[in-house]
C-alpha cells in the first residue's frame, strides 16, 4: 500500500478536470439508462453527464446555459419558499427571479 502512495504523490495537489474520467462519465450513464430503463445509446457521456459535486453547483451551472442574456427581460420562476442558489443563478445570468408562492394557503387557492 506505501509503494502505491508514493507512485501516486506527483499526482498530489492536481485538481480533476471539471468533467471527471471517461470511466466516471460512462458509469453514470449507464446507471441512468439502467434505472430509467432507456435505449443502450440514449445517454452519451461525453456529451450529456457533466458530474457536480453538489446541487448548488448544477443549479447554478444550469441558469447560465439555458438562460439568454440577449433576450429581452428574461425571467426565471422559482418557487417561494426557495432554495438560494435559484435567485443568486437567475440574477447572475441576467434574469429576473420570479417567485411562484409554494406555501399552504396558496396550495388551497389554487386546487392542489
Amino acid at each position: 500500500m506505501l509503494e502505491k502512495i508514493a507512485s501516486s504523490l506527483s499526482l498530489n495537489g492536481q485538481y480533476p478536470l471539471t468533467k471527471g474520467s471517461v470511466e466516471l462519465r460512462q458509469s453514470i450513464a449507464s446507471w441512468l439508462q439502467k434505472r430509467f430503463s432507456l435505449g443502450n445509446d440514449s445517454i452519451n457521456a461525453e456529451q450529456h453527464i457533466l458530474p457536480v459535486t453538489g446541487t448548488r453547483e448544477a443549479l447554478f451551472a444550469f441558469a447560465q446555459a439555458v438562460i439568454d442574456r440577449n433576450q429581452k427581460n428574461p425571467a426565471v420562476l422559482m418557487p417561494n419558499p426557495f432554495y438560494q442558489i435559484y435567485e443568486g443563478a437567475a440574477l447572475l445570468a441576467g434574469a429576473e427571479p420570479v417567485f411562484y408562492n409554494t406555501t399552504p394557503k396558496y396550495k388551497l387557492l389554487a386546487g392542489f
